[in-house]
């Protein structure tokens, strides 16, 4: 039902704008910017729909699309942890830790 109202929807922007271009009837002038909206709202109607029929297809399964994976900020996406740091290759490792070494301080008296 949605898509048949999209479709006529979308039949009747290209109207609109076939009489934008002749310069002929300002009601259909005043008209476009609504029938834009009721498109978008439809567009927005349909995604939501297949968004959750998605959601309710990989509920159970391992692996899913990325689209449904957690979010996470961009700072946890690239947080380093051993693991990862064991992958390096040795050489990447023995530079950083040349380079960034561990401060050490002392308490003077």
């Amino acid at each position: 039902m949605l898509l048949m109202q999209l479709d006529d929807q979308k039949l009747e922007q290209a109207e609109c704008h076939v009489v934008k271009v002749l310069e002929q009837n300002d009601f259909k002038l005043s008209k476009i910017h609504g029938v834009s909206k009721s498109i978008a709202r439809a567009v927005a109607a349909i995604s939501q729909y297949q968004k959750k029929n998605s959601r309710k297809f990989y509920e159970d399964r391992k692996h899913k699309p990325l689209e449904q994976w957690p979010k996470v900020s961009h700072g946890w996406s690239h947080m380093q942890n051993e693991h990862k740091d064991s992958l390096r290759p040795k050489t990447i490792n023995k530079r950083t830790k040349n380079l960034y070494p561990i401060q050490r301080f002392t308490v003077g008296a």
